[in-house]
């Protein structure tokens, strides 16, 4: 995702999770190692947009607590390389990056796990856990974590998946509550008021951008399926969509080169 705020062009990616491959070492397939070609990848996106800085929203590396053996030697190496082209990098955790910290280089800056805010207007966030409240004050809020995927299946049964941008509207207030509770903030009057009074947060219905994992060979959260079989908000990953504040089922869905496929709940209909 490219993002320019006045002079600030921001290039932002999420779910990297590199050293993905050792993973399936265990399990008796072997692929080599992908950093390089992620690496690559992005090279070309700044030499495309040019950005002033990088944003990694979460899931850099791929195992959850440790370190991997993999992840020791491909985590400094790819930020070493990557600071030769953009000079300011900075990383929001995920719930893979466990000690990520030990890995990076002193010029990458690690932010909270509550995400940030750019010109008070979009917050970034990777999604495992709740944001800063002034998030919830922005007209948009990016996120990673759940790889969005759409399963269709055509007139001869043939099944294909797709990784898919998923953009949503959702209730602010609703959102803040879930933060409130989760901050033990005591509610003395309306939700509003109190993002006001406690955080000085004048509360939002921010729409809400689910980017796709950029290592396309992850798996991910079949959405159209997953929902349709079981209506319960517990399937989805991460504080603000088990809140049911995000209308999951008015988002458009969009195929990486921009196509528009519809609903979800259209979708769901199709799966």
């Amino acid at each position: 995702m490219f993002l320019r705020r006045r002079s600030d062009k921001v290039l932002i990616l999420g779910d990297l999770h590199i050293g993905w491959e050792s993973s399936l070492k265990e399990q008796g397939m072997h692929i080599p190692s992908q950093t390089p070609r992620l690496l690559e990848k992005i090279k070309k996106l700044i030499d495309l947009v040019c950005p002033t800085r990088i944003i990694l929203v979460g899931d850099v590396k791929h195992t959850v607590a440790k370190v991997g053996f993999e992840e020791w030697h491909d985590v400094p190496n790819f930020f070493k390389s990557l600071l030769e082209h953009v000079h300011e990098i900075s990383v929001i955790p995920g719930n893979h990056d466990g000690n990520l910290r030990t890995l990076m280089p002193k010029a990458v800056d690690i932010l909270p796990a509550s995400g940030l805010t750019i010109a008070n207007d979009v917050g970034i966030i990777h999604g495992h856990a709740w944001p800063e409240p002034k998030v919830l004050g922005c007209s948009t809020i990016v996120m990673g974590h759940l790889h969005p995927i759409i399963s269709l299946t055509d007139s001869l049964g043939i099944l294909s998946t797709h990784q898919v941008w998923l953009r949503s509207e959702s209730a602010g207030e609703i959102l803040a509550q879930g933060l409130l509770k989760r901050l033990r903030v005591r509610k003395t009057g309306d939700t509003r008021g109190i993002m006001k009074e406690s955080f000085d947060v004048n509360l939002t219905n921010p729409r809400c951008i689910f980017l796709p994992s950029f290592n396309d060979l992850l798996g991910g959260q079949i959405i159209n399926r997953s929902l349709k079989r079981s209506p319960s908000k517990r399937q989805y990953l991460g504080p603000l969509l088990r809140s049911g504040g995000i209308r999951m089922d008015d988002g458009d869905v969009y195929l990486l080169d921009g196509s528009y496929l519809g609903k979800l709940g259209f979708l769901q209909s199709l799966s």
